[in-house]
């Protein structure tokens, strides 16, 4: 979880400084809303994108019976893969229907993964918020042929955390998230929906040993002093 941290303390930043951050080479990173009819989809970069950072896209603005919808999608490729998902929307009307909010990301290459699928929130919307996190062997958006992990809230607060979960099988890979509101009375909804990538036990393994050399190199030293 640190490795997404840092970088979302990096997309923050250069969202406040976008000219003196420079862009690098990035796979698509994608977000799209539906409610009812109506429907918005923005790509990183692209029209109506409101996020400056390379690897984040925002979309902001009123959708359907939704007046307010801030919500934003972050990728990150290379050893430590992982994508979130966070969103604030608004009701002001009862029976505001299903709000789905989905975001992807392609041209992932770590293989022999496992993913957990963590989500957090709040909700005055009246219907139950449900999550799902999806591996594409297609390496296209938004391709829900293998399922990770989902999670279901009746009511609010809620969080939860997926069990570990094996990737997909091929690489190239894309990988998505899917949140579904369902807006029954008038009110709001927040959350955050994290995909991370999982340690192998063999490299927490590794990593062990490394401490306990460590450690006892240390203790050797102590002893001198």
């Amino acid at each position: 979880m640190n490795q997404r941290f840092r970088f979302l303390a990096s997309v923050a930043f250069c969202g406040a400084a976008a000219l003196v951050c420079s862009p690098s080479a990035k796979a698509t990173v994608q977000i799209t809303l539906t409610n009812g009819a109506s429907t918005a989809t923005v790509t990183d970069g692209g029209a109506g994108d409101v996020c400056a950072a390379v690897n984040c896209v925002t979309f902001s603005g009123a959708l359907g019976n939704y007046i307010i919808n801030v919500s934003t999608g972050i990728a990150q490729q290379g050893n430590n893969p992982f994508l979130d998902l966070n969103s604030v929307n608004v009701a002001i009307a009862g029976n505001a229907g299903l709000l789905t909010i989905a975001m992807s990301s392609n041209d992932f290459t770590t293989s022999a993964q496992q993913f957990q699928f963590q989500v957090g929130g709040t909700s005055s919307l009246g219907g139950a918020s449900s999550f799902a996190a999806y591996g594409g062997n297609s390496n296209t958006l938004f391709d829900t042929s293998h399922l990770i992990g989902s999670l279901s809230f009746p009511s609010s607060p809620y969080s939860g955390t997926t069990s570990p979960v094996a990737g997909t099988t091929a690489n190239p890979y894309s990988l998505t998230i899917v949140a579904q509101l369902n807006g029954i009375t008038a009110g709001s909804a927040s959350f955050d929906a994290a995909l991370d990538m999982v340690p192998e036990p063999a490299t927490m393994a590794l990593l062990g040993v490394t401490l306990l050399l460590v450690a006892g190199g240390l203790r050797r030293k102590l002893r001198h002093y």
